[in-house]
């Protein structure tokens, strides 16, 4: 039987540590989640990794999201955040970091996107009252930010032209700003000379692909993303709101973090919230990552990389790193080329190198995670020094 390690409850959910039985799989487990949740009489459960051999069964036993809640009280001391919006799941505050960061929400019409930028609004009110925040307010269908146009003090446009102007602006103030601060400070500070400016957008994907004046469409879509890229240091961020986010539709989302944070935090890509996904790799890798974790250990949630104090690891250390490594690593001639340029380039070289040792594209798409067709179309790539052996082979080939 699997051993029970630890149970703890409260008025959320029961979270149940388990170890699991020599020769489990995640999957079995996760195969049995509707089993799982009959047994213990709940409506769900949920299979989460703590770490090698161990997972957390949570049951949840309460929904505080099941009624509708009253808005929150206006704070009583000006501050850019994180700003309370809501409560989350476990009946805990939600909150959302605006200030530093920019945030894409996505949701079909109904799913209530309008929560998050008006509760945001509420949450800053008091600071916009102390001249620290101005709200910019994009709103293209006119039925959204509309009723807030005198909390917006002359910053609001709804037509597409205006909207293109508004953002103009934005991005001359953050220009003007990025100027004066220029080897003086790196971040931004509220004050009432430099504001904490929040570019709300309501429908972007109406200004960004949908706008028929294809000359308008590429100017605002420039200026978001000159806002995006450069405006978090100076204290212009970005919150726009959209229903389909897709790549064609919002191209640049990659530019907004997602919920808000420095650091992505979410479950597998076009799958369930819970879902998790076997990784097979060959017993030489599956030593090396022993010891590995027998010298340096995991960290509290699990991970294998861990700041000095436990967090998560900045990308940019990733990056200097892996510079580093590539000095070492690889001749001057190969440092100066494309070759393995970012750390995800191992995935690509990883991905190619399985095809080429003559494993079949369906398995090769399997272990990668996703479609045969994504594979060839994104993953699939010319390993260095391959051109040699296929240029032989096509030689053999038309000799033959």
């Amino acid at each position: 039987m699997p051993r029970l390690i630890r149970v703890t409850c409260d008025g959320w959910a029961d979270r149940i540590t388990v170890r699991m039985l020599g020769g489990q799989a995640v999957k079995d487990w996760s195969d049995r989640i509707d089993n799982l949740t009959q047994g213990f009489g709940a409506t769900s459960c949920r299979v989460a990794v703590i770490k090698g051999g161990r997972l957390l069964l949570t049951i949840p036993r309460s929904d505080p999201l099941a009624a509708p809640m009253p808005a929150l009280p206006i704070p009583d001391e000006p501050s850019v955040g994180p700003v309370e919006i809501g409560k989350q799941e476990d009946g805990r505050p939600l909150r959302l970091k605006v200030h530093g960061t920019h945030v894409l929400i996505a949701g079909a019409t109904g799913a209530g996107k309008g929560s998050f930028l008006w509760d945001t609004i509420r949450g800053l009110l008091c600071a916009m009252r102390a001249g620290l925040v101005q709200i910019w307010a994009l709103d293209p269908k006119l039925m959204e930010l509309s009723f807030g146009r005198e909390l917006f003090e002359g910053r609001y446009a709804a037509d597409p032209a205006d909207c293109a102007d508004l953002l103009d602006e934005a991005v001359s103030v953050m220009q003007k700003r990025a100027t004066r601060f220029a080897g003086l400070q790196r971040s931004h500070v509220p004050t009432i000379e430099d504001p904490f400016v929040l570019v709300l957008v309501d429908e972007v994907a109406f200004l960004t692909a949908y706008q028929p004046d294809r000359q308008l469409r590429q100017r605002i879509s420039a200026a978001l993303a000159t806002l995006a890229t450069q405006g978090r240091s100076v204290g212009v961020g970005v919150m726009a709101a959209l229903q389909d986010p897709r790549k064609e539709v919002m191209n640049i989302r990659n530019l907004f973090p997602d919920k808000g944070d420095a650091h992505e935090q979410r479950g597998l890509k076009h799958r369930g919230r819970d879902d998790v996904r076997p990784v097979p790799i060959p017993p030489k890798l599956v030593q090396i990552l022993r010891q590995h974790i027998e010298e340096f250990g995991v960290a509290e949630d699990g991970r294998l990389f861990r700041s000095e104090r436990g967090k998560v690891v900045a990308s940019t250390a990733y990056t200097e790193v892996w510079q580093d490594a590539r000095a070492l690593a690889l001749t001057p001639a190969q440092v100066a080329s494309p070759l393995a340029h970012r750390p995800y380039d191992l995935r690509h070289a990883g991905v190619s190198l399985w095809l080429n040792a003559g494993v079949p594209a369906p398995d090769v798409a399997e272990r990668a995670g996703h479609g045969v067709d994504v594979l060839l179309r994104v993953y699939a790539k010319c390993l260095d020094g391959q051109q040699e052996i296929a240029n032989k082979r096509i030689e053999d080939a038309l000799a033959a």
